[in-house]
C-alpha cells in the first residue's frame, strides 16, 4: 500500500473515531455536570487553593497529574462543566487513535483489526464507570500509555531525540495520573522483543531508555510518599485497607480475577444484549455507529487480497490480549477495590479490545475467501453495535444522576436565589430529603458534596450545608456519612465515627425540604418533629434569604436549562 493510501486510511479511521464519540454525546449534549469530587475541585480552583495543574502537596501528591484534566476543564470554562465534557470526548478519541496507530505499526497487514480494536477500546462493555468525570484522569492515563508505547515503536524504527522525549513525557503523564498502568509500563519493552524476535544489545539499550521515565516516577512517588509533615496519601490509605490479613485473601484474589475475565468476555456483552430496546434511540444510534464502523473496516480491507489467513497470529493476539487484561488490573488485587467493577477496567479494556478484534478475525478466517472481508465487516459491526448499546445506556445513567442533582440544586436556588452575608459568619443551608431519593454516593448524599456544589453555584465560600434525612438509619448498608441533630437552639451533623460538626445557631440557618409532591421548598419555620426537645427558636429565613434577587450567574450556565423542572421519577 502506498504512503498516500496509508495516510488516507489513517485520516478516515480518526474521523470515524471522532464520529463514534460525537454520537455517544449526541443525545445528551455537553452540559452534563459533575457528581461528587468535581464540585470540590472546582470550588478549590475558585478559591485559588489546594489544587493546581500539578498536585504536589495534597493527599493525591503521588499522582501529580491526577487533577490536571480538571484544571484544564476549569481553564476552558470555569462557569460550567462544558470543559469536562469536551476533555472526556477528547480522551476517548485519543485512546482509540493511539491504539489504532500502535497496532498499525506492530501489525502493518492488520489495518481493519487495528480500527476495530480502536473503536472497542473506547466503548468496551466491562467497566461500569466510563462516563463519570471521576474517571477523567484514568482515560487520560490510558491514552498517554498507548501514546508512549507507540512512540517506543517509532523510536525503535527511527531513533530521534524528539520521539524519545515524547515517549518519556507520555509515560510520566500516564503513571503520574494513575499508577495502575505500571505493570503494563514495565512490560512494554516486550513489544521490542516481538519485533526483533530475539533479545540483543539494541533491544536491551532501547528498553533501558524506556525504563528511565518509570524509574523517575518511582523515585518521585517514594519521595512523595515519605514527604515530611504531610505523611497521609491516598495510596497509604489503600495499602492499609488491602485486606492482606483477612482469612480468605487468596479466595478474594481468585474471585477478582475470575470476575475480570467474566466481565470482559461474557457478562458485559450479555448486559449489552439485555439493554437492546427497539423503542430506544440508543439502539438506532448504536446501529449507525456500527454501520459507519463496518464501512470503515471494509475500506481498510479493500486493498487486501489475503485478509485473515494468519490464524496463528490471531490466536497469539488473543492470548496477548488476555494477558494485557490481567496486567491492566493487577494492581487492584492488592487493594480493597478487588471486588468492584467500576473504575477498575480501563487499562484492561486495551486487552479486551485486542482480544475481541482478533477473535472476530479468527472466526472470519474460516469463511470462504470471497466473502471473508464482508463477513469480518459485518461481525465487527455487530460487536461494535453491542458495545455501543452498553455505552449509551451507561452514559444515560450518569446523565440522569447529574440531572437529578441539578433539579435539587436548582430547586434550592429558586427558593433562595441569594443568601445574605452575615459579617464573617458561616451560614448553613440545611436540605432535608423527605424521600431518601438523594441518599446515595452519587446524588449529593454526603453533606460535603452539597456544600461544595452550593459554594460553587453561589460563588459564596462562607456557605456550609447539611444533607439531612428525617428517617435516617444506620442499617441496611445504605451509604450515609452521618445524620443531622436538631436541638432547641442549634443544629449539627454527627458523623459515623462519633465526631460532630460545629453547631449552627438557628439564626444562621436556612432550611429547605424536598418531597415528591412539592419538590424543593423553603421552610418558614422548623417543624416540631425535626427538633429534639422543642420547636427551634431563633429560626428566621427571611433574615438571610433575598427572595427577590436574581439567581446566581452560574445557575444560567451550569444547569441543563433554567429553571429546571421538578420531577419525581
Amino acid at each position: 500500500m502506498s504512503r498516500l493510501q496509508n495516510h488516507r486510511l489513517t485520516i478516515i479511521a480518526a474521523a470515524g473515531l471522532v464520529a463514534v464519540v460525537v454520537l455517544l454525546w449526541l443525545p445528551f449534549g455537553i452540559k452534563v455536570s459533575g457528581l461528587t469530587e468535581e464540585w470540590d475541585v472546582f470550588v478549590s480552583f475558585d478559591k485559588g487553593i489546594k489544587y493546581g495543574f500539578l498536585t504536589l502537596t495534597s493527599y493525591q501528591r503521588m499522582r501529580p497529574f491526577t487533577v490536571t484534566p480538571h484544571a484544564i476543564a476549569y481553564w476552558l470554562n470555569p462557569n460550567s462543566f462544558v470543559g469536562f465534557n469536551l476533555l472526556q470526548m477528547l480522551f476517548f478519541v485519543c485512546k482509540g487513535t493511539f491504539l489504532y496507530l500502535l497496532v498499525r505499526r506492530l501489525l502493518p497487514g492488520e489495518r481493519a483489526l487495528a480500527f476495530v480494536a480502536a473503536v472497542l477500546v473506547i466503548i468496551y462493555p466491562a467497566d461500569e464507570g466510563m462516563f463519570t468525570f471521576r474517571t477523567i484522569h484514568i482515560h487520560a492515563a490510558v491514552g498517554a500509555l498507548l501514546l508512549a508505547v507507540y512512540l517506543l515503536v517509532r523510536y525503535w524504527e527511527r531513533p530521534r531525540l524528539l520521539t524519545l522525549v515524547g515517549m518519556w513525557l507520555a509515560t510520566l503523564v500516564s503513571v503520574g495520573s494513575y499508577e495502575v498502568g505500571f505493570p503494563l509500563v514495565l512490560s512494554a519493552p516486550l513489544v521490542l522483543v516481538c519485533l526483533e524476535r530475539k533479545i540483543n544489545r539494541r533491544v536491551i539499550w532501547v528498553s533501558l531508555l524506556w525504563y528511565i521515565a518509570p524509574l523517575l516516577a518511582l523515585v518521585y512517588m517514594l519521595l512523595a510518599f515519605t514527604q515530611a509533615g504531610d505523611t497521609y496519601t491516598y495510596q497509604a490509605w489503600v495499602l492499609s485497607h488491602n485486606g492482606v490479613d483477612q482469612g480468605r485473601l487468596l479466595e478474594s484474589v481468585a474471585s477478582s480475577i475470575v470476575t475480570l475475565y467474566r466481565r470482559h468476555l461474557v457478562d458485559g456483552w450479555l448486559e449489552a444484549l439485555r439493554q437492546i430496546d427497539l423503542s430506544s434511540i440508543f439502539t438506532y444510534l448504536s446501529v449507525i455507529a456500527a454501520a459507519m464502523s463496518a464501512l470503515i473496516v471494509w475500506l481498510h480491507l479493500r486493498p487486501t487480497s489475503d485478509a485473515f489467513t494468519k490464524r496463528r497470529r490471531y490466536i497469539a493476539l488473543i492470548v496477548i490480549g488476555l494477558v494485557v487484561m490481567e496486567l491492566g488490573h493487577l494492581v487492584f488485587l492488592a487493594t480493597p477495590y478487588r471486588p468492584i467493577t467500576w473504575r477498575v477496567y480501563f487499562f484492561s479494556a486495551i486487552g479486551g479490545a485486542l482480544t475481541m478484534a482478533a477473535l472476530c478475525a479468527l472466526l472470519s478466517s474460516f469463511t470462504p475467501v470471497r466473502i471473508r472481508s464482508a463477513i469480518y465487516s459485518v461481525v465487527a459491526g455487530v460487536v461494535i453495535a453491542l458495545a455501543s448499546v452498553h455505552a449509551f445506556n451507561q452514559h444515560a445513567h450518569f446523565v440522569e444522576l447529574a440531572l437529578d442533582q441539578q433539579r435539587l440544586l436548582a430547586g434550592i436556588i429558586e427558593q433562595a436565589p441569594r443568601i445574605q452575608p452575615d459579617g464573617d459568619n458561616q451560614r448553613l443551608i440545611v436540605m432535608v430529603d423527605e424521600t431518601g431519593r438523594y441518599r446515595n454516593e452519587w446524588s449529593l448524599g454526603g453533606s460535603e458534596f452539597l456544600r461544595d456544589s452550593l459554594q460553587y453555584l453561589y460563588q459564596d465560600y462562607k456557605l456550609d450545608a447539611f444533607m439531612c434525612y428525617p428517617d435516617y438509619t444506620l442499617e441496611g448498608g445504605q451509604w450515609l456519612p452521618g445524620y443531622c441533630e436538631f436541638g432547641p437552639d442549634e443544629v449539627s451533623m454527627t458523623y459515623l465515627d462519633g465526631s460532630s460538626s460545629l453547631p449552627y445557631a438557628y439564626e444562621r440557618v436556612v432550611m429547605l425540604s424536598y418531597d415528591d409532591e412539592n419538590g424543593v421548598r423553603l421552610l418558614e419555620s422548623i417543624p416540631a418533629y425535626y427538633a429534639v426537645d422543642s420547636v427551634a427558636a431563633g429560626y428566621n429565613p427571611d433574615r438571610l434569604v433575598d427572595a427577590d434577587a436574581p439567581p446566581p450567574p452560574r445557575a444560567l450556565t451550569v444547569f441543563e436549562h433554567w429553571p429546571m423542572e421538578q420531577t419525581t421519577s
